[in-house]
């Protein structure tokens, strides 16, 4: 690529930098509190989840699937579901 649009990119960032634009990645201690990630009670870390997660690994693999409309709905998400529907005194 030219040098000139390495330049531009160059002015660029040096723009955002000056008004407080540029993001950048922070590393935080283990010790705080993360309300505003999906793992806030940190389950990753508990062993039962941990072997939840290699179980169901082992038995359905491993991908995103699709709609549950289409093919993406197992068995285990019946069992979910269920489980819900009982413990919210829900039928469908």
């Amino acid at each position: 690529m030219s040098e000139q649009f390495f330049n531009r990119l160059e002015d660029e960032l040096n723009s955002s930098r000056d008004k407080n634009l540029y993001r950048e990645v922070r590393l935080f201690p283990e010790c705080r509190l993360n309300l505003c990630a999906n793992d806030y009670f940190q389950l990753r870390l508990d062993p039962r989840v941990i072997a939840g997660a290699k179980k169901a690994c082992e038995t359905y693999g491993t991908g995103s699937g699709s709609s549950p409309l289409l093919s993406g709905f197992l068995p285990c998400h019946q069992r979910l579901l269920d489980q819900l529907r009982k413990w919210k005194h829900k039928s469908y």
